[in-house]
């Protein structure tokens, strides 16, 4: 059995299991080792250390970030151990014994942006209707319902808002069920959806007659992502704001507005549906200089 063919295995199973998102992964490892191995396959006792230092030297001749690399490093591992488990790969060979992947820099890279900016892409005039107009509000949502990911929005349904001004929903990364005090900001966005709706989702992205399996779904919500952070460049543009304005900013900034109006951790950590606290510290921006320098002050 060859490392490719192999790859081809792992990627049918995980698809049949509806395991989309690491189908994927194992997707984006075939297409890295066909480019470096220009098409060939090879075996997996040619998958030493000599392979694994030549491989790292490709990422980084052509510009790879490291976050990018770790991911493909990591699958392939997995793929060796699962070889080994098969009888396909030697336990013994193992070139990660001694290939380190911890050596790469994974450090999250901040995010978040300042609680003014964010007023900033709210008063934004936006022409009502328009993809733009959906982008800022995905965007705002996010920011006022808890740093909630793009995924859950779109896959959000009339069935997870309340009379009483609550949203449940279960998290697709997590699978925890997670409860959301409405914000007046939120309430507005969702009053305007009930409006023009015209199926059980609230925002216009999914079709449950075109959408129907779970990789229609994916594949769905990967597009739009896409499309979205497109728009937010564009918003970002429009409020004069220079960062690099994504769905993801929206999560990260929650926590860091939280964070410096200084409420705890574990609250925070509860309201981002984290496993714990440990993964919340991740999201949180560290104080920029100026506010140390003016921390400092206080010493005079």
């Amino acid at each position: 059995m060859t490392v490719l063919q192999f790859l081809d295995e792992v990627i049918t199973d995980l698809m049949k299991a509806d395991k989309v998102g690491n189908a994927n992964v194992h997707k984006n490892l075939k297409k890295v080792l066909e480019r470096f191995r220009n098409q060939k396959d090879f075996t997996f006792s040619e998958l030493d250390g000599s392979f694994l230092r030549r491989f790292e030297q490709d990422f980084r001749e052509r510009g790879v970030s490291e976050v990018s690399m770790s991911v493909h490093f990591r699958t392939l591992r997995a793929l060796y151990n699962r070889a080994v488990v098969e009888d396909f790969a030697k336990k013994e060979a193992d070139p990660f014994v001694d290939y380190k992947i911890s050596k790469f820099n994974t450090k999250t890279q901040k995010r978040a942006i300042k609680k003014e900016d964010i007023v900033k892409i709210a008063s934004l005039k936006v022409e009502k209707g328009t993809r733009l107009y959906d982008s800022q509000n995905t965007f705002l949502f996010s920011y006022y319902c808890s740093g909630i990911n793009i995924s859950d929005i779109i896959e959000l349904e009339w069935t997870n808002i309340s009379p009483d001004g609550l949203m449940e929903y279960e998290r697709n990364k997590t699978h925890q069920r997670q409860v959301v005090q409405l914000l007046p900001p939120a309430k507005e966005i969702l009053a305007y959806y009930q409006k023009y709706s015209l199926g059980d989702y609230i925002f216009p992205y999914l079709d449950k007659s075109k959408h129907k399996t779970i990789p229609q779904i994916t594949n769905r919500i990967k597009k739009v992502t896409k499309q979205i952070n497109q728009d937010l460049k564009v918003l970002a543009e429009m409020a004069g704001i220079d960062a690099n304005l994504t769905t993801y900013v929206a999560r990260h900034t929650f926590a860091t507005v939280l964070k410096r109006s200084g409420v705890e951790i574990s609250k925070i950590s509860e309201l981002m549906g984290h496993e714990s606290e440990k993964v919340t510290k991740v999201y949180l921006d560290s104080f920029e200089n100026d506010e140390l320098y003016e921390a400092t002050l206080n010493l005079l």
